[in-house]
Order: structure tokens, then sequence, then C-alpha cells
């Protein structure tokens, strides 16, 4: 009996998910959701990054070194020009006893 009363209440379940996913196939390619991998690469992106998209990318790469990887090089860039991040001398290549504020 629990056999038959978990495909009673599934069925429905797997119908709607059905139509779901089949909605989504036949939807416009460019109204299709952007489905993230579970691995990154640290190559620089195809595409200009947004500001939240530079966000992820900096917590994904936190490990990394700007020198040593192109992605997160490439979203640090994107959130100093959004003035969402000020560079210390360092990284500006300013020495500090040059800067100015």
């Amino acid at each position: 009996m629990t056999v038959w009363y978990t495909a009673v209440l599934t069925a429905p379940l797997a119908g709607c998910l059905a139509g779901v996913v089949l909605a989504l196939l036949k939807a416009n390619p460019d109204d299709r959701p952007v489905a993230w991998t579970r691995n990154w690469s640290h190559d620089a992106p195809g595409t200009p990054l947004t500001v939240v998209e530079a966000h992820r990318e900096m917590q994904r790469h936190r490990e990394c070194l700007l020198e040593d990887c192109p992605r997160k090089a490439n979203a640090f860039a994107v959130l100093v020009s959004a003035g969402r991040v000020k560079p210390d001398s360092s990284r500006r290549g300013v020495p500090d006893d040059q800067e100015t504020e």
C-alpha cells in the first residue's frame, strides 16, 4: 500500500517538473537560466563581468594572487572601476612616499 501512495503522490509532482523542464527547453536560448558548474576556471572571462559577478569571482578566488589568476585580476579591475574597491598604493603601482590623498 505504501508503494501505491508514493506513486500516486509523486506522479503529479513528476508531471509538473516535466512541464517545467519542457518549457525551459522550448524557451528562447537567450531567456534560459545560466547553469553554473562546480568547477571554475582561472582564465580571464570571455565576456565582461558585472559588479555582482566580480564580487562572486573575488570570493571564489580568494586564495589566488592577482598576479597569478587572470580571472581574479579582471574581477578586481571591475570592482576598482566601479568604485567598490580602493586599491592600496602597492596595487596601483604608486610608491608609498609619493602617494597623495
